[in-house]
């Protein structure tokens, strides 16, 4: 609720995480997102200058819509960390 306050954001948490990966991920960067569910934070992170992400999602039907992102830019695991 501060964050949403302080920073005038919309969504705090997706708002926040997009601020956060603007100022850490460098181009050419690999990337683990943990628990990638269906890809929302993987395309924040690609879209922060990511170069490769490694997307791990244990869920079956979770991982299946997580393929469906497109790109080669992404390489999709169904496992768990």
């Amino acid at each position: 609720m501060r964050a949403k306050l302080i920073l005038n954001l919309r969504h705090p948490q997706s708002d926040l995480d997009e601020l956060l990966f603007k100022r850490f991920v460098e181009p050419g960067d690999t990337v683990l997102d943990a628990g990638a569910n269906i890809g929302f934070t993987t395309s924040q992170l690609l879209s922060a200058g990511a170069t490769r992400v490694i997307a791990l999602e244990p869920v079956p039907e979770l991982f299946e819509r997580l393929c469906r992102l497109n790109t080669d830019k992404v390489v999709a695991q169904n496992k768990a960390l």
